[in-house]
C-alpha cells in the first residue's frame, strides 16, 4: 500500500535530520580529534621542554660535584672518580635523571670542568636504565681558579681611615729582582700596592698609595694620592687619582674564621735551644788586604779556620763579608763591598739561648699569650697555635720562625702588639698567618713594633699607629672589618701572596653551554 503524501514527506525531513545530524557528529568528532592531536602534541611539547630544562640542573648538580671536589679534596684524593684519558670522570644517578662530569686537573691553578646533564624522554621516561631508554643532554665547560686570599694588600669590609705620613706599596718576595733574600727593599720596591674598602670608604688622610684601590658601588675614594710610583712621586699630582687606578665594582665575601682544631693539641712549654753566633776581634791574626780602588774585590784569607757556612754574610767593621769558597782550606775565598785593609780574625761563640715558649710540627693550645720585657717564642716547624683567650706583645718580645718553619696562630678575644715588639722577624709573609675568629673584634699595631705575615679578621677593627720602624712597620697583608692607620706608618704588600698564599678554594671564571 501506497503511503500517503504526508507520510512521505515525514519521512523525507526525518530522513534529512537524521543525515545533516550524522553529518553534523562527524564534524565535531573529527574537530574534537584533531584537537586532542593538537592537545596531545602540545602536552608532548611541554613535557619535553620541562625534561629538556630538567637537563641543566643536572648538569649544574655535576658542576657543584667537581667544585666540591676540588674545594674539599683537593686534586690529589680523587675517591669514587674513574680516570679516563687523562681526565677524571664521575657518573651519578638523581631521580630519573643523571650527570656526567669530567674534571682536567693538568693545570693544577685553573682546573676545567665538563658536566653534561642527561633527562629521559617523555616518550619513556618509564624506562630510566632501560636498553632503549633516550635522553635529552645538555653540556656546560666551566673554568676555574684558586681564589687566593689576599690578592689584594689592604682590605676593609667598611671603611679605611689613614691620618698623618701613610703609604703602601709593594714587592715581591719570591722573586729577587724585586726583594733581598725574601724580605722588602726599598730600592727594589714595586707600585703595585692595592687597597679596597667592600662597602665603605677610603679616607686616606694625605697619603699614598703606590698602586691602586678600590670601593664598592656606593663607596668613595678621599683625599690621597693613587697610581704609579712615577706618578704619586711627581708633587703635581699630589692628592689626585691616576686614570684607570680607581674602580667602584668590588664586591667580596668575609667568610668566618672557625677553630682550627677541636682536640689532639699540645700545651707549649719553654725550651733551652744551643745557638752558634759567629764574632769578630782585631788580633792582627790573619790579614785580608783588599785594594780601596774598587767597590767590590775578592781576596784571600791566611789563615786556616773552622767550617763557616759558605754564603753566609760576616759583619767585620760595619762592613759585611761573604763566605765565597771552602774554608777548610788555608786559600779560602771571600767579596767584601766598600772595604778598607784591615787585619781581623773570626772567633765562634756557642751560647744557649731560652724561650718561653719552642713549637714544633703539630697543633698547639693556649687559654691567652702575653709575652713582654725580652720573652721569646721560637718556631721550627709547621706549628698551628690556637688563644683561646687575648694576645698581645710588648717591651722588646719577639715571635722567631726559623728557616723552612711556618706558624698559624688563631685567636679568639683581641690582639694587642705594642713596644717594640717583632713579630716574625726573620721570615717573610708567607710564613705566618694571624686569623681572628668572630669573637675577635680588635687587633692593634703600635708603638714600634712591627708586623710581617699576613692577617685576616673579618670581624676586628684593625688599628696602627706609632710606627717608629720606617721599613718594616707591616708587610703583608690585611683583611679586617674595619682599618685605621696614623702616625708615620708605612705598609709594604707582598705580591707573592697573591700567588702562592692561602686560598679560599676555586672559584668559576666563566661559564658556557656547549
Amino acid at each position: 500500500m501506497n503511503a500517503s503524501p504526508e507520510t512521505r514527506r515525514a519521512r523525507n525531513q526525518a530522513g534529512s535530520v537524521l543525515l545533516i545530524s550524522v553529518l553534523t557528529l562527524a564534524i565535531i568528532a573529527m574537530g574534537l580529534g584533531g584537537y586532542l592531536v593538537i592537545i596531545g602534541n602540545q602536552n608532548r611539547s611541554v613535557l619535553r621542554s620541562m625534561q629538556w630544562n630538567a637537563a641543566i640542573p643536572l648538569a649544574e648538580a655535576g658542576v657543584e660535584e667537581a667544585l666540591a671536589q676540588l674545594n674539599n679534596r683537593n686534586i690529589t684524593n680523587f675517591t669514587g672518580w674513574s680516570l679516563t684519558n687523562g681526565l677524571r670522570r664521575m657518573q651519578r644517578t638523581v631521580g630519573n635523571g643523571i650527570f656526567i662530569v669530567t674534571l682536567d686537573t693538568n693545570l693544577s691553578t685553573s682546573p676545567v670542568i665538563l658536566a653534561t646533564g642527561y633527562a629521559p624522554e617523555p616518550s619513556n621516561a618509564g624506562m630510566v636504565g632501560g636498553l632503549n631508554q633516550v635522553y635529552l643532554q645538555r653540556t656546560i665547560r666551566v673554568t676555574t681558579q684558586q681564589n687566593n686570599l689576599f690578592a689584594r694588600g689592604m682590605v676593609s669590609k667598611s671603611d679605611i681611615n689613614w691620618t698623618g705620613n701613610i703609604f703602601t706599596d709593594s714587592f715581591d718576595s719570591l722573586d729577587p729582582n724585586y726583594s733581598t733574600a725574601g724580605r722588602y727593599d726599598a730600592a727594589k720596591a714595586r707600585d703595585n700596592g692595592s687597597i679596597g674598602a667592600n662597602s665603605g670608604n677610603l679616607n686616606l688622610g694625605g697619603g699614598k698609595v703606590y698602586g691602586s684601590a678600590s670601593t664598592g658601588p656606593t663607596g668613595s675614594l678621599n683625599n690621597g694620592t693613587v697610581g704609579t710610583a712615577a706618578w704619586v712621586n711627581d708633587g703635581a699630582n699630589s692628592g689626585t687619582v691616576q686614570a684607570g687606578r680607581y674602580n667602584n665594582d668590588m664586591n667580596l665575601e668575609f667568610p668566618d674564621v672557625t677553630e682550627p682544631f677541636t682536640g689532639g693539641y699540645f700545651a707549649p712549654i719553654p725550651g733551652t735551644v744551643s745557638q752558634t753566633n759567629i764574632i769578630t776581634s782585631t788580633n792582627n791574626v790573619s790579614s785580608w788586604l783588599v785594594p780601596v780602588t774598587t767597590n767590590t774585590v775578592t781576596g784571600i784569607w791566611t789563615t786556616n779556620l773552622a767550617s763557616y757556612p759558605i754564603g753566609s754574610p760576616y759583619v767585620l767593621s760595619n762592613k759585611v763579608v761573604t763566605v765565597k769558597g771552602n774554608k777548610s782550606t788555608t786559600n779560602t775565598f771571600f767579596s767584601a763591598t766598600n772595604w778598607i785593609a784591615a787585619a781581623y780574625s773570626y772567633t765562634t761563640n756557642v751560647a744557649l739561648q731560652i724561650y718561653d715558649y719552642v713549637l714544633d710540627t703539630g697543633n698547639y693550645q693556649l687559654s691567652a699569650l702575653s709575652l713582654s720585657g725580652q720573652a721569646k717564642v721560637l718556631v721550627r716547624g709547621d706549628a698551628i697555635l690556637y688563644i683561646k683567650g687575648s694576645f698581645s706583645m710588648a717591651g722588646q718580645s719577639q715571635i722567631e720562625i726559623a728557616a723552612g718553619a711556618s706558624l698559624k696562630v688563631y685567636v679568639k678575644d683581641s690582639v694587642s702588639l705594642q713596644g717594640n715588639g717583632i713579630m716574625n722577624a726573620n721570615i717573610g709573609a708567607l710564613k705566618f698567618g694571624l686569623y681572628g675568629l668572630p669573637t675577635c673584634t680588635s687587633i692593634s699595631l703600635g708603638g714600634n713594633a712591627s708586623f710581617t705575615g699576613t692577617i685576616y679578621a673579618p670581624q676586628a677593627a684593625f688599628s696602627a699607629g706609632g710606627g717608629g720602624n720606617n721599613q718594616y712597620d707591616c708587610v703583608g697583608a690585611v683583611i679586617a672589618n674595619s682599618i685605621s692607620m696614623n702616625g708615620h706608618f708605612s705598609f709594604h704588600y707582598d705580591e707573592a701572596l697573591g700567588r702562592s698564599g692561602p686560598g679560599q678554594g676555586f672559584v668559576i671564571t666563566s661559564w658556557n653551554e656547549l
